[in-house]
């Protein structure tokens, strides 16, 4: 294998892993994003207090109430 081979065969490899801490990334912020929309909709149909819910997502009220725009 040649030198050239070897660097395009690491770039390879180091691209795949970025892609897949991209990835993983990608998808925390999907289910967090998702776990506030669903407690903001409870608090909207009443079954969480704006304070319950803020708790459960570790934070505060009104940083809660800004996310979820209520």
């Amino acid at each position: 294998m040649t030198y050239y081979m070897e660097l395009r065969r690491s770039e390879e490899r180091g691209m795949e892993k970025g892609m897949e801490k991209g990835m993983e990334k990608g998808m925390e912020k999907g289910m967090e994003k998702g776990r506030w929309i669903t407690l903001a909709e409870l608090v909207g149909e009443g079954v969480l207090t704006l304070k319950e819910a803020a708790k459960k997502a570790g934070m505060s009220e009104e940083n809660f109430r800004k996310l979820a725009s209520l």
